[in-house]
């Protein structure tokens, strides 16, 4: 008797914690962290990455987050101020490949991008991002099924 409460319990209390899990999934909002997307876009790129405009979150098996007015700036020697300039980024995962720590990216899209490449006197270009030295290992990214791009 005492073993069947305890059973009854532990799956009331594991019920409980999956709708508080995904209560807070409904009630978080994405823009709460911009601050460290825009950190971590920042050290990718290792040039400063702006996010101006708002950032939405599609709730599903498939979420998907919406970046709006996106800038990556120039190297300081670059004649403009930014290297690229994006109106929406969008990017779909699946979810729950992620919970388990797995990053499947199902879909990435652009909207209205720019495109600033130059080449300074001395050979550097605005387009090769991170140390230029062997100091750093070179990123993977994951695969991604599907790449759209619009208006640019």
């Amino acid at each position: 008797m005492r073993l069947r409460k305890l059973i009854i319990t532990l799956l009331i209390g594991l019920l409980l914690l999956a709708v508080v899990a995904v209560a807070a999934l409904f009630f978080v909002d994405p823009s709460d962290f911009r601050s460290q997307l825009e950190a971590r876009a920042t050290a990718a790129f290792n040039r400063q990455v702006q996010f101006d405009g708002p950032i939405s979150l599609k709730r599903s098996l498939r979420p998907r987050i919406v970046i709006e007015d996106i800038t990556i700036g120039n190297p300081d020697w670059a004649s403009g101020a930014h290297f690229a300039k994006a109106e929406k980024i969008g990017i779909q995962v699946a979810l729950l490949p992620l919970l388990r720590g797995d990053l499947r990216v199902l879909d990435v899209s652009f909207t209205g991008v720019e495109v600033f490449i130059e080449e300074g006197p001395d050979g550097a270009n605005n387009y090769t991002f991170g140390d230029s030295g062997d100091s750093q290992k070179p990123g993977v990214l994951p695969s991604i099924e599907q790449l759209k791009i619009r208006n640019a």
